[in-house]
């Protein structure tokens, strides 16, 4: 672990700067299963130890493929969000982390819908606040933002 690492994750700074990294291990605390949706190559879930099974989705083959070598998940899913589908309440939360600004509004709606319907406890999502242009990244037209929210 790098020294930026060190200092992102040290408990002390958390607690008076909380990150993404830390209110999401609060949030997640009485979870056990997760569908972490856009997961990328490097999910954040990885710092929940409590979780016993999660479900990594990565439309952009190249972060799947890095993703899966790093071993985060216990299943993985190289699809996109919207062709995806399961059961009513088939994870106990859904975590959809600077994902929703890379959907079209309406198509983005219609995840939330979803989202709701596969989480039995809760749906946890971040994005930036507002529209923040953003345009290819890592050769991935996926990291293209489309919305604001």
């Amino acid at each position: 672990m790098n020294l930026v690492s060190s200092i992102y994750h040290n408990k002390l700074f958390e607690t008076i700067f909380p990150t993404h990294v830390y209110v999401l291990k609060q949030e997640l605390k009485d979870c056990e299963s997760v569908l972490d949706l856009g997961c990328g190559p490097d999910s954040p879930l990885q710092y929940c130890m409590n979780i016993k099974h999660s479900v990594g989705v990565e439309a952009f083959l190249p972060y799947f493929e890095a993703t899966q070598k790093r071993g985060i998940h216990s299943e993985y899913l190289n699809k996109k969000i919207g062709d995806l589908d399961f059961d009513e309440n088939s994870f106990d939360a859904v975590i959809l982390m600077e994902v929703i600004e890379h959907m079209e509004e309406s198509e983005g709606m219609e995840v939330l819908k979803k989202l709701e319907k596969w989480a039995r406890k809760k749906v946890i999502i971040s994005t930036p606040n507002g529209f923040f242009p953003q345009k290819v990244v890592d050769n991935n037209p996926l990291q293209v933002h489309l919305s604001g929210w």
